[in-house]
Parts: structure tokens; C-alpha cells; sequence
């Protein structure tokens, strides 16, 4: 390149970069796996050949990464399993919903041993969270041919969330999850978890949720009832505590004088408020139902001043029950109780995996090939999603500290 000016030739002085970000379609590929097979040519007889590779479904065409790529695509990234196969199809691959739906009975059959380990991780947590939310099931013995199911979300120490689900909203689902938990537990004000708190022997803590409770002040405020904004006002000083706490990373020392230094004289305050309007109020009025609520839970409430690892809300399990929100905007329903409850085993890895900052999809079709090819039972603890991601980690650092020391 020459100079306009002078014509001489131009020196390179350095380089400019820019880029441009591009899509690349995932694909499928054949993998195709060859046996040779002997026999003895002079008597004919003998003929041997090697056993085929373990495969998550026996017999069947997917290899893992597929079933996992189903698994997420579904319980993840909330497809309906017949868009799902209309977008293989655009690959070149034609696969049937009944297909995909097999393979994904196939691979939470697969995952329900690390969905059970999930489980009692999260039953043996210091803090336990629960809540629950709908889901449509088929059910050709009810009238409208659906029924209405239900999936509970136990969150341990935010960081196991085994899901379960029920066929129906009776006490005896999650009484029946939770019957040996030890320790604390938060939850909202449904009666069915009365019993664990209330019964001979008890064993089980009840923690309340200021979020549920500020909810009903909220409606009373949206009535039209301007007191409402004096309670709101003082359970938002309780979360202002919290927010500067976490912002400033304080000792659960430092946290627990707070909460009782500032907190405790928050509630005292907003008790004594209650106190006194709601002995006035018509029993049917949105601030008198209010009260009522956060007088009936006041004990449960303010656990929260005798813990600082409780959290001031159950905000934590309801997010993860946003999850089963959207995806039954997309699938609809279960197709039956068997298939809700392989729901809840694939939900309770995909969530313990991001809870954990695991990729779901590496995860899955990680743990689908070793299950497949035996991995033993008694070493099912180092497949869970955090264990796993440390092994990985450690793993990945292996090559680079032994050619460092050479």
C-alpha cells in the first residue's frame, strides 16, 4: 500500500479489531458403533461378538447428550415435547412426540436415585423452605378428564431444591415429606403443615414469611384503606435491615444484633399497632383479614430475630416455583401422576443445578452416561450438581498445576 502523498510504500504500524457475533445451529450426528463378529470356519460353531456400549435406554437410538437435550429443553426451557420435535425436524431428523415423551420417562427414571439424594440433602438442612404451586393433570376418572395436582418445592439452605408432587392439596403430601424434619422450616400460613408444628413430639420449627404477610397489608392499601400504609412502611424498615446487612456482608453475629437492636423494636411497634386497630375493625374488612394473618403467624414471624442464616421471607422457594409457572403456560399439563412426578425429579436436578451455577444440559447428559454405564450406588454423592461442578473444577486445573511443577 503506497502513501497518497509521496508514494512510498506504507509501513504497518499496528492492527484494529472488531467483531461480529453469529449463530451456528446445533446439529445431530450418527455415531455409529462397530462389533466384528468371530466364529470358528471348520466346525461352524462358536460365533462370538462384544456386547454393545451401555446406552440410557436400553436397546434405544438417543445417546445421553440427546435425552439431556430433551430434559432441558423441556423442564428448562419450558418446549412443549411437540415443538420440540418440529424444530428436530427442521434439522433433518424426524422424531415423534411419543417418541421424545419415552425418552423422557426413560432418562428421570434414570435421574431418580440424584433426585432422591437431593431430597434428603435438603430435608437434613439447618433451613428448610417450602411452598407449592398448581399443575393440570390428566386423569380420565375425573369429570373434566383433569385434575389439579400439585408441586411442593423444599428448598435446603438454598441450595437443594427437591421437588414432589401430589395428586391433590390434602395435608397428608407434604406431612408425609416432612415428617422427620428437625429444625426450622419456613413456610406460609397453610394449615396443612399446622400438624408438624402442633403434635406430640414435635420436631419441626415453624418460621413465617414477611412476605406473605406484607401481601395482605398490600391488598388492604389497593381497597382503598390508607392505614394499610403504616404497617407497610414498618415491614419495609425489617427488609431495609436485611438489604443493608447483605450489602455489607456482615458476620451472622453482626446480623443477629441488628435484627435485634433495630428489627425487634420494628415489630414491637407494628404489634402494638395491630393490636389496637384490629379489636376496632369489622372482621371482613381487607385490613382486619390483614391483621389477622400476621396475629395469628406473630410467633412464626419473628423467628427470624433467633437465627440470623433464617431469611426474612420464603422469596427464595417461591422463584423457584416460577418454573413450573411458565412451563405450564407452554405444556399445559402431565399427562398423568407418573409423568408429573418425573417432572418433579427432573425439576429438582435442573434447579439444584443452577442454584449451584452448573450448566443443566453439560450436567445431565454428564450424569445420564455415567448411571447408564453403572456407576455405583455408593458413590451417588459425587454426581450431585455441586459436587459434580467441584470435581469438574478440579479436574480442569489438574493438567496446568502438574505442567507448572515440571
Amino acid at each position: 500500500m503506497r502513501c497518497e502523498a509521496c508514494g512510498r510504500d506504507k509501513t504497518c504500524c499496528g492492527q484494529e479489531k472488531s467483531e461480529t457475533l453469529e449463530w451456528v445451529p446445533g446439529h445431530f450426528k450418527v455415531i455409529e458403533e462397530v462389533r466384528p463378529k468371530y466364529a470358528c470356519r471348520p466346525c461352524g460353531d462358536g460365533l462370538v461378538v462384544a456386547p454393545p456400549a451401555d446406552r440410557v435406554i436400553e436397546g434405544g437410538l438417543p445417546g445421553p447428550g440427546l435425552v439431556a437435550h430433551v430434559l432441558v429443553s423441556k423442564f428448562k426451557d419450558h418446549l412443549p415435547l411437540h415443538r420440540l420435535s418440529g424444530i428436530y425436524a427442521r434439522h433433518g431428523v424426524q422424531l415423534r412426540t411419543s417418541t421424545l415423551s419415552d425418552w423422557v420417562a426413560a432418562g428421570a427414571d434414570t435421574l431418580q436415585p440424584l433426585a432422591r439424594e437431593v431430597a434428603q440433602r435438603a430435608l437434613a438442612s439447618h433451613v428448610l423452605q417450602s411452598d407449592d404451586t398448581h399443575l393440570k393433570v390428566l386423569d380420565r376418572e375425573h369429570p373434566n378428564g383433569l385434575k389439579r395436582g400439585h408441586m411442593w418445592v423444599y428448598l435446603g439452605d438454598t441450595t437443594w431444591a427437591a421437588f414432589v408432587y401430589t395428586p391433590d392439596w390434602k395435608e397428608e403430601g407434604p406431612l408425609s415429606f416432612l415428617d422427620k424434619r428437625e429444625g426450622w422450616l419456613l413456610v406460609d400460613g397453610y394449615k396443612g403443615y399446622d400438624k408438624l408444628f402442633t403434635r406430640q413430639g414435635a420436631t419441626a420449627v415453624e418460621v413465617g414469611c414477611w412476605s406473605h404477610a406484607r401481601r395482605y397489608f398490600v391488598e388492604a392499601l389497593d381497597a382503598g384503606d390508607t392505614r394499610a400504609a403504616l404497617p407497610l412502611s414498618l415491614i419495609g424498615r425489617l427488609f431495609e435491615v436485611e438489604r443493608e446487612a447483605d450489602e455489607q456482608q456482615v458476620e451472622e453475629t453482626e446480623r443477629l444484633r441488628r435484627r435485634d437492636t433495630l428489627s425487634r423494636a420494628v415489630t414491637e411497634q407494628l404489634g402494638r399497632w395491630m393490636a389496637e386497630v384490629y379489636n376496632r375493625e369489622p372482621p371482613k374488612s381487607p385490613l382486619a383479614r390483614a391483621c389477622r394473618y400476621a396475629i395469628n403467624q406473630w410467633k412464626s414471624l419473628t423467628r427470624f430475630m433467633e437465627d440470623a442464616r433464617l431469611p426474612l421471607h420464603n422469596n427464595a422457594s417461591e422463584l423457584r416455583l416460577r418454573e413450573i409457572a411458565v412451563g405450564r403456560k407452554n405444556y399445559l399439563f402431565a399427562g398423568s401422576d407418573a409423568g408429573a412426578e418425573r417432572a418433579a425429579c427432573v425439576y429438582t436436578l435442573v434447579a439444584t443445578c443452577v442454584l449451584a451455577g452448573v450448566e443443566p444440559w453439560a450436567y445431565l447428559a454428564d450424569v445420564l452416561e455415567k448411571l447408564a454405564q453403572g456407576w455405583p450406588q455408593r458413590r451417588l454423592e459425587e454426581l450431585l450438581p455441586p459436587m459434580w461442578k467441584a470435581a469438574r473444577a478440579a479436574a480442569s486445573q489438574t493438567p496446568s498445576t502438574s505442567s507448572a511443577a515440571t
